[in-house]
């Protein structure tokens, strides 16, 4: 079923949600109640002027009623029906789900991305168990010590005798052992409290507003259809952040206010349809800056299939809105010769390239999706340059899910 023929639905759970009778209703948007029995049963279309009216009646967006379920949750729910080996849900009915149960659509997207993001915290774990020395020595020597303590206990529990000399021998092997084994268990519990410890106080305001901006997800449909203000944004959005991340909301917002001004919601969704996700193509169409495009597909485009990422010139992370399949690695074990980091070195160039990450054998079906990324960054300068100040330069990255792979 398409979107728009469920308008009428929309307007329906809508209008019930705000507790207003259909006569109510009707009154406001200057239509009669039998015209507005026909829209709410998908009989008649709803545009224009009448589109805007029962928008405004019902206080939400144009394209909250001719759009429905917006394209995050619609992406939920098809990798939720994905995920599932075997399923046999019917993917082209997502939409309908979403315009006539959007309270268990949006029970079951939640709980998709829950399982996507448990799914992913356990691999970075593993990741990190693989790479970090120190748990890995810890952990073998933990496993050697108790595999020994254990063949030593078997002997002294056999029944035949023993000889003095001998079980004093292994006595003394199963109090060494044990005197290893504790002095390594803490030492591990040492270890993992000092980086539960730093990774509490290195809490940024900018991780904070990157964590919501995770959780919001990267399109704000008032801005784009100038129904809201960027400040208006950032209270609906982000109204529970600290005052130091709510000046990084409203940078954000701010900029992109002037994205869409710059790129029309219209025209970024028919270069969108045109050409997918390929900035080349976005670039040779539109004269505008090579970043506005890479932020424009990153808001525009399916969040199952485009993630971004953007750093400062130390390559700190600014935002980072990853696709499913994308585990980002620690600072300290980041691949600096992904496009994202090379930009930097090469100001006001296009830089192309492919991630691949390897398979993981212990990865579930959900992670087990592509984990080959095209990707394409450029950087530029950012605030003062010149004579007048120090150039600061910004690197920005979005990344395609292969398709192929």
């Amino acid at each position: 079923m398409e979107k728009r023929s469920l308008s009428g639905t929309r307007v329906r759970e809508r209008r019930m949600q705000m507790g207003l009778k259909q006569a109510e209703l009707a009154q406001m948007a200057g239509i009669s109640p039998s015209y507005l029995n026909l829209i709410e049963h998908n009989r008649r279309r709803i545009a224009g002027k009448l589109l805007g009216a029962l928008a405004s009646a019902l206080d939400v967006p144009s394209e909250a009623l001719s759009q429905g379920a917006d394209a995050r949750l619609l992406s939920d729910l098809r990798d939720a029906a994905q995920s599932v080996k075997g399923a046999t849900a019917n993917l082209a009915r997502a939409e309908e789900l979403a315009g006539k149960f959007p309270g268990w659509a949006s029970v079951i997207a939640a709980q998709h991305r829950t399982i996507v993001d448990m799914d992913q915290q356990v691999n970075a774990l593993v990741d990190r168990f693989s790479q970090d020395p120190f748990l890995f020595e810890t952990l073998h020597e933990i496993l050697t010590t108790v595999t020994s303590i254990r063949s030593t206990a078997s002997l002294l529990a056999e029944p035949e005798d023993l000889t003095d000399v001998w079980r004093k021998r292994f006595s003394d092997n199963l109090s060494s052992d044990s005197q290893r084994l504790s002095e390594a268990g803490a030492a591990l519990s040492k270890y993992v409290e000092a980086d539960l410890q730093r990774q509490a106080t290195a809490y940024t305001p900018q991780e904070e507003f990157n964590q919501a901006l995770t959780d919001h997800g990267l399109r704000f449909a008032g801005l784009e259809d100038g129904t809201q203000t960027p400040g208006a944004a950032v209270e609906q959005g982000f109204g529970r952040l600290s005052p130091s991340a709510k000046i990084i909301a409203l940078a954000h917002c701010q900029r992109y206010a002037r994205d869409v001004d710059l790129m029309p919601t219209a025209q970024a969704d028919a270069l969108l349809a045109a050409h997918g996700p390929n900035p080349m193509a976005w670039g040779q169409a539109a004269p505008v800056a090579a970043s506005v495009v890479l932020r424009r597909i990153a808001a525009r485009a399916d969040a199952a299939q485009v993630g971004f990422w953007s750093c400062d010139s130390t390559g700190t992370a600014l935002i980072r809105a990853l696709p499913p399949g994308f585990i980002a690695p620690r600072p300290q074990s980041a691949c600096f010769d992904w496009p994202l980091f090379t930009a930097l070195r090469a100001p006001s160039q296009a830089v192309t390239g492919q991630i691949t990450l390897d398979a993981l054998p212990w990865a579930t079906e959900v992670s087990r999706q592509s984990r080959v990324f095209d990707a394409t960054a450029w950087c530029e300068p950012v605030g003062a340059s010149g004579l007048a100040g120090i150039a600061q330069f910004e690197s920005t990255m979005i990344l395609v899910r292969d398709g192929n792979a």
